[in-house]
């Protein structure tokens, strides 16, 4: 029950909220809508007068007409007469003015196209000496016609002399309108369908609201009705004492209504844009209903959708349980399969240490049948050595609960037996029991020694190793420096952290160093694990020596990189030294005037000096065929090969000795 009252609770606070969310966005709407029309209506009113008082300016300014006007008033003539109405004519039907008059600087009538009093209305004379001072045409109020008691507005727009002083007023236009043709269809007109919607342009005159067009819910002509301004309920009256924006409130006829309230700039008039409220709300009315019925019928759904989930989660209950029980059952044989046949040894002892269970790798393990383990206590399963700490771990497991450390064991033949104990105490039936889980480490025992021995071995070698050794991981992270790279370079860990630091102190220079991280990566890139790719650089040492050293990387299946360095910078002076050597031999054997021959022990020529070429008349060409043979006769061939014999022993000729060469055209010379 509990559980419908919170879903009855939140789905009404949900209807609730979406119903207030919902009238909150109509009415914006509707009041977004009367602002719209009440600013494009009042905009048009702007505009309208805008436009009026432009035909004034125009007449004001137009030369021709001024001309006509001062012609006529001076010395009226047919002529002129009949001109000035032709012209009125033209702007009545343009314009759509009712009655044009032309009056004098005191406001009588001198000339109308339509019958009309003999002077304008006092409020007309007033604003008509405004508009000589101010020499700009106005607009009046909405008046009566002194005629005909229609509703009209004059424009009124001065004239001036043009003979004599231009700033002397001759007389006035005035331009007579019926609202009837615009401004109240524009005010009465609604741009949707609307029951109650109108608008209405109102004045203040003393203590009272004159509403100035006809009313749409009461029949009364403009000027006709008029209300008090204490009646600030009315939107009217709240307009005229200067509110403007929305404003709810009851109209005229004390219906309650939404409207907006708006003041035309430039006048006395203002503006209500008004709707019934009950209009105007009407569709938040059926939104909420029509949410009340939703939330009524999900609240139905929910209650029905609640009892049927009820009987079919405990349908899954029951079934649930009946699929536990099953479960345990299996969890149980599983369990006692499990344990008889794991690989680890299993045993159960009472809180006096006796052994009151023991799965078969225990008997396997231990060499004891199992009556034989059953009446045996925990220590009897301890090597004497390891007594001490079997006590210490079992007051840790008392204090504790469980604990897991390595052990040394006694089998039933007196062999020792690493393990592993992994002992915990359980409860069963509120009995305590010590549960250990027991394994053999004997392997991991004998895999340990030959790892350390390894390392050891890896050690030794690569401490006393005469290359430099240095491994570096996969982030470029050097993990080992042997003490041979140290002495090569002067650099220990500290100093070289990673291939990075490695980069920027051995390689100073920055071209030389981009050179040899270009290489290396292009080297690193093509490489297979257990693939060498030996490289030459000259290394910056931290004592500021530069060294040449041969780099050997090797790239490890673990994806590390171990790097053999050896100095090879003696190997390379010596080379140095030798090709200078070398030069230096060579420039004395090629100049040298004397004759000067290399032949190995069997008499074949190696090379022979530009002086020894010349004197036997052969060429560069011709050493790779000759010999000694081919230069001595045959009867000096014993004195050559006891000359070789004593070469090849004492390392040197001790006598000069003459021989008869062979030139290569015949002739023969001594030497």
């Amino acid at each position: 029950m509990a559980v419908l009252a919170v879903i009855a609770a939140v789905i009404a606070a949900c209807g609730y909220w979406f119903y207030n969310t919902q009238a909150h966005q109509l009415r914006q709407k509707i009041i977004v809508e009367l602002e719209t029309i009440a600013r494009l209506k009042s905009d048009q009113i702007v505009q309208w007068r805008e436009q009026r008082l432009a035909d004034a300016w125009e007449n004001m300014a137009s030369p021709f007409f001024n001309q006509g006007v001062n012609a006529w008033l001076t010395q009226a003539t047919p002529e002129s007469r009949q001109a000035l109405l032709e012209r009125f004519k033209g702007m009545t039907l343009f314009h759509h003015y009712s009655n044009i008059l032309l009056v004098d600087t005191m406001g009588r009538v001198k000339l109308s196209l339509y019958d009309a009093a003999d002077r304008i209305p006092e409020e007309d004379i007033k604003l008509l000496a405004g508009a000589f001072k101010a020499k700009m045409p106005v607009l009046t109020d909405l008046h009566l016609c002194q005629q005909d008691g229609s509703v009209i507005i004059d424009v009124i727009a001065p004239l001036y002399s043009i003979n004599g002083n231009p700033s002397q007023p001759i007389g006035a236009l005035v331009l007579q309108i019926d609202p009837g043709l615009f401004l109240y269809p524009l005010i009465q007109t609604w741009p949707v369908p609307s029951r109650t919607a109108e608008t209405l342009l109102v004045q203040r005159e003393g203590d009272h609201v004159v509403f100035l067009n006809k009313l749409r819910h009461l029949q009364k002509e403009p000027f006709e009705f008029r209300i008090p301004v204490s009646r600030e309920s009315v939107p009217a009256v709240r307009a005229v004492l200067g509110m403007k924006g929305v404003f709810i409130g009851t109209d005229y006829r004390g219906e309650k209504v939404l409207s907006v309230l708006t003041a035309i700039p430039d006048s006395s008039w203002f503006m209500v844009t008004k709707m019934d409220a009950q209009e105007a709300f009407d569709h938040i009315k059926f939104n909420k209903w029509l949410i009340v019925s939703l939330v009524m019928g999900l609240m139905v759904i929910a209650f029905v959708g609640t009892g049927l989930l009820w009987q079919y989660m405990r349908k899954l209950h029951y079934k649930a349980i009946y699929h536990a029980e099953m479960q345990r059952q299996a969890l149980l044989s599983h369990f006692g399969h499990l344990v008889k046949y794991a690989n680890d040894i299993i045993l159960l002892a009472d809180e006096k240490l006796k052994i009151v269970e023991a799965n078969d790798r225990a008997i396997e393990i231990y060499g004891y049948t199992r009556e034989e383990l059953l009446s045996l206590n925990i220590e009897d399963l301890i090597a004497s050595e390891d007594m001490d700490n079997f006590r210490q771990r079992i007051r840790h497991i008392k204090e504790k609960g469980a604990a897991l450390a390595e052990a040394v064991h006694r089998r039933k033949d007196g062999v020792k037996l690493p393990v592993e104990v992994s002992a915990r105490v359980i409860e069963v039936r509120g009995k305590p029991f010590i549960q250990s889980i027991v394994r053999d480490i004997r392997e991991r025992k004998r895999s340990e020694e030959a790892l350390r021995s390894e390392k050891q071995k890896f050690q030794f070698l690569t401490e006393k190793s005469p290359f430099g050794m240095v491994v570096v991981d996969k982030k470029g992270a050097f993990k080992y420096i042997n003490p041979r790279f140290t002495e090569i370079f002067g650099y220990d860990l500290k100093d070289v952290p990673d291939g990075k630091t490695w980069f920027k102190r051995a390689y100073p220079d920055p071209d030389y160093r981009r050179h040899v991280i270009a290489s290396w990566m292009d080297e690193l890139a093509k490489s297979q694990p257990g693939e060498k790719r030996p490289k030459t650089y000259v290394v910056h040492c931290k004592d500021g020596a530069e060294k040449f050293v041969h780099f050997i990387p090797i790239q490890l299946e673990t994806g590390d990189n171990l790097m053999f360095c050896d100095d090879i910078s003696e190997q390379m002076e010596a080379e140095k030294k030798l090709k200078e050597s070398e030069e230096r031999y060579r420039a004395l054997f090629d100049r040298s005037l004397d004759c000067i021959y290399l032949h190995d022990f069997k008499g074949k020529f190696i090379d022979l000096n530009d002086a020894a070429l010349n004197l036997l008349g052969y060429e560069k060409k011709d050493i790779a065929f000759l010999s000694l043979s081919s230069l001595i006769s045959r009867d000096q061939f014993i004195k050559t090969e006891q000359i070789l014999d004593e070469l090849f022993k004492v390392g040197y000729q001790q006598n000069i000795t003459e021989f008869r060469v062979k030139r290569k055209d015949g002739q023969e010379i001594f030497l």
